[in-house]
């Protein structure tokens, strides 16, 4: 390659490097891969998304989803392009989508902590520090996910509901369920989907219907027609209606 070829070249590579750095601070490139370190020494891996043009100083709500399967940043990516993403940057959301823990352990090797189990040890100090980096309105903080990412959702939001609005499961239950459980979820709005084809979930799902109204509240419940396990009809432009519903009050 010729010297004169190679300067062009290397002058296009360190601009594309200064576009794609002022693109980051216009707040153009709104999705992050980044991670935490919590006070123990745990570094939680996670994705946020920021909405487009953010204002100096304004607080802005915000969706903490948890990925299905077995959490990790695979799924974390998935769910934000065919769910999260687009309404949160449109309409003006934070989106923090975290990992499942790993750890290694003597004898055991790597190991997945997850958010229904022991994963949830890590809040609320993983909420904290994404309120204190992110400009998030800590009064107006949802709560959701698919599968696993659901049953995590109910789980963090059961040991600490006076952090959240909503809970959003897509599809979800309450695992372990106890009557201490559904009462702590009692002031939360409440949002479930599940697929038709989908009948364990489906069951579930009407169980913990029936508990939450002999308990006095109404959830919003829907069973997706002709809907298997993943919430298809909710994902790309079907996405705004969960963003509707959680806007509106449903399940409140």
């Amino acid at each position: 390659m010729s010297r004169p070829l190679l300067s062009v070249l290397l002058c296009l590579f360190v601009l594309a490097g200064m576009l794609v750095s002022a693109w980051q601070k216009t707040g153009l490139a709104s999705q992050e891969e980044t991670s935490v370190k919590l006070s123990g020494g745990t570094r939680i891996q996670y994705a946020v998304v920021l909405p487009e043009n953010l204002e100096p100083g304004r607080k802005y709500p915000a969706i903490l989803a948890f990925p299905g399967g077995r959490q990790g940043m695979g799924l974390v990516r998935a769910d934000l392009h065919n769910i999260w993403r687009a309404e949160a940057e449109r309409r003006g959301y934070v989106v923090v989508s975290p990992s499942a823990v790993r750890r290694r352990l003597m004898r055991q090797g790597v190991r997945r902590w997850l958010y229904f189990d022991r994963g949830a040890r890590y809040f609320p100090e993983f909420l904290d520090r994404m309120i204190e980096l992110y400009p998030i309105d800590p009064d107006q903080v949802h709560i959701g996910g698919v599968s696993n990412g659901s049953i995590s959702a109910f789980h963090i939001a059961s040991l600490m509901p006076g952090r959240f609005r909503t809970v959003v499961t897509l599809p979800g239950f309450v695992r372990r369920g106890n009557a201490k459980k559904y009462m702590a979820l009692l002031p939360l709005c409440i949002i479930m989907f599940a697929g038709e084809n989908d009948r364990n979930w489906v069951l579930s799902l009407n169980r913990d219907q029936k508990i939450f109204k002999a308990l006095g509240k109404t959830i919003f419940s829907e069973i997706l027609p002709d809907g298997g396990h993943l919430p298809r009809a909710l994902m790309g432009p079907g996405s705004a209606r969960l963003y509707d519903l959680i806007e509106s009050g449903a399940g409140c």
